[in-house]
């Protein structure tokens, strides 16, 4: 003879109809476009049609600016993307956070990432800083495409 319990049918149903209807929102926000927690993660493409363009980042601002670790100046860098080497671009003048860069400046296939190293006024510097570093914002990183202008 079955032991069938009434109380414990109802459970197991609850159980089922949340499954089901977790399952129903996921197919609908897929097919509507929306890329909830599926989204491909990685590195925001940007793309560049002009002959110059600015870099900028953050920096700590400095309220002492004569401290040995305080920032002398920063340095830009850039690789084709996903490359292994960095190539040095140009120095920023004192602690500036921006600078212009012109197509002409870049070599390669048109992919680029960027790197910033802050150097300190004792002559010690930074890792390199990468553009498609998690850590970079957006959240994964960006990289530049840069078109023909």
């Amino acid at each position: 003879m079955d032991t069938f319990s009434p109380t414990a049918f109802p459970t197991r149903m609850l159980t089922l109809k949340h499954i089901f209807i977790l399952f129903t929102v996921l197919v609908l926000l897929t097919g509507s476009g929306c890329s909830f927690f599926l989204q491909d993660s990685g590195p925001v493409p940007i793309t560049v049609s002009t002959s110059s363009f600015f870099i900028a980042w953050d920096a700590d601002g400095e309220s002492l600016i004569d401290l040995p670790s305080s920032t002398d100046y920063f340095k830009l860098y850039y690789r084709e993307l996903f490359a292994k080497d960095w190539i040095f671009l140009k120095s920023t003048m004192g602690n500036r956070s921006m600078v212009t860069v012109t197509v002409a400046e870049l070599e390669g296939n048109g992919n680029y990432e960027f790197g910033i190293e802050q150097v300190y006024n004792n002559g010690r510097s930074s890792e390199i800083h990468g553009s498609t570093d998690f850590s970079a914002k957006p959240a994964g990183g960006w990289y530049l495409i840069v078109s023909n202008p």
